[in-house]
């Protein structure tokens, strides 16, 4: 899945000088495509553009009650007490006799001494044959937003991503022509996805949920302030479509050429260059495009730049002559004409 968003023609024209003047030097020293496919790290964008998918991290709190869990309560001389009870997506247990206990963040010795504890007033001896444990570990998570099925959902700690949209129906929008993000809010920590660049990575890496989440899916507008969080590679000159490519992860340069709608005729394939911002200044890439060991890995914010003048000198200055000539004798019917 890729995405393509057309560069009108005279935003090129201005934005191409504008790159030029304000790019570094031009530099051979950049992660070459051959290099990295035979490395095979998978990190190599992460690393060089940071635009790795980052969650919180959760881990340390893995055998910790949560909002879902599910507990089953037993003694043998009232039946009122017998029965399987669900935590709500606050956290909070309610219990036969109006016993409500707060369960989020407590470990389950901790909440079955509190259980013996309230029902203690209720037994004069045998309060200690009460059984309380943990049935099933879910996790509540509400899904909001642009969904077709809005509403709460019980999970598992590592359910994906992508499987919790599709328990909420899938996104209502089209994901192939438009841009959707997820904000996701864990116990007042956010995070936020572009959903387009979630989908189109190979390893995907999914959340921890952690009961009581919220996950909100919303629409993005590329030019507002939250749509520049979208990894794009621009394209120009030397292709029939110059554009916006959503980046996707491990592609090659020859992937975005041809999303771009594939090389023109008239290519000069030694004059190719990338201009990429590293280190708050643009450097200038110069490869060439008959050259594999010269190709180099495609970063987010790239911008593709294929020269498409492939003329000598010599066509130059015969281009500069027809010129002088074509002057010269419009001069001359101007003299006759008086």
């Amino acid at each position: 899945m890729a995405s393509l968003m057309k560069i009108p023609l005279w935003m090129s024209i201005i934005f191409i000088p504008i790159i030029v003047s304000s790019c570094g030097h031009s530099t051979g020293n950049y992660p070459k495509y051959n290099d990295y496919a035979k490395s095979g790290d998978p990190q190599i964008y992460a690393k060089a553009s940071g635009q790795e998918i980052k969650w919180p991290n959760f881990t340390r709190g893995k055998d910790d009650l949560a909002p879902g869990f599910s507990y089953t309560l037993f003694h043998s001389t009232d039946k009122k007490l017998n029965g399987t009870f669900r935590s709500d997506f606050k956290g909070k247990l309610r219990l036969p006799y109006n016993v409500v206990l707060e369960t989020r963040g407590k470990k389950l010795p901790e909440l079955a001494n509190e259980v013996r504890q309230a029902y203690g007033r209720f037994f004069r001896s045998g309060v200690d044959s009460v059984t309380f444990k943990v049935y099933q570990k879910r996790y509540w998570i509400e899904v909001r937003g642009l969904v077709k099925k809005t509403g709460r959902y019980l999970v598992k700690r590592n359910e994906t991503l992508d499987r919790v949209l599709e328990m909420a129906g899938g996104i209502n929008g089209d994901i192939n022509k438009d841009y959707f993000s997820a904000s996701l809010n864990q116990g007042g920590i956010s995070s936020l996805v572009i959903l387009n660049q979630y989908y189109d990575n190979s390893a995907n890496q999914n959340p921890t949920w952690i009961g009581g989440d919220l996950l909100t899916v919303s629409s993005v507008d590329p030019m507002s302030d939250e749509g520049k969080k979208i990894p794009f590679v621009s394209v120009m000159g030397g292709v029939n479509k110059p554009g916006q490519i959503l980046f996707k992860n491990s592609a090659d340069l020859f992937y975005y050429l041809n999303q771009a709608g594939g090389t023109v005729t008239s290519l000069g394939y030694s004059e190719c260059y990338i201009y990429r911002k590293m280190n708050k200044k643009v450097d200038k890439i110069q490869f060439n495009l008959m050259d594999t060991d010269s190709i180099p890995v495609v970063f987010p914010g790239d911008v593709i730049m294929l020269n498409t003048d492939i003329r000598t000198k010599g066509d130059r200055w015969l281009d500069r002559l027809v010129s002088i000539a074509s002057l010269i004798s419009t001069v001359a019917l101007l003299i006759i004409a008086l």
